[in-house]
């Protein structure tokens, strides 16, 4: 259904968990303390009280069928599980 050569879903996973922060001069001024304003910049975000709980791929493509994807994560982002859904 969905052409894996043209996107590729372990690579859009990859961008998903990304755990790289911005570089301070790039953050925003939002009143948090810096540690929280770096912490919080990543794409995925790992923490014992806060984090990413879920990533999500959608896939579409031209003749209208898809496929989602959805990777679970717990405290400290171990991974728990995911689902798999095509149509």
């Amino acid at each position: 259904m969905i052409d894996d050569d043209r996107v590729d879903r372990e690579s859009l996973f990859d961008l998903l968990s990304d755990r790289t922060p911005a570089p301070d001069d790039e953050l925003p001024h939002t009143g948090v303390p810096l540690e929280w304003e770096r912490a919080l910049s990543a794409a995925f975000i790992e923490g014992p009280e806060y984090g990413t709980r879920a990533s999500t791929v959608v896939r579409i493509d031209t003749n209208g069928g898809f496929e989602f994807e959805e990777r679970r994560f717990s405290r400290n982002a171990v991974f728990a599980g995911e689902s798999c859904f095509s149509l």
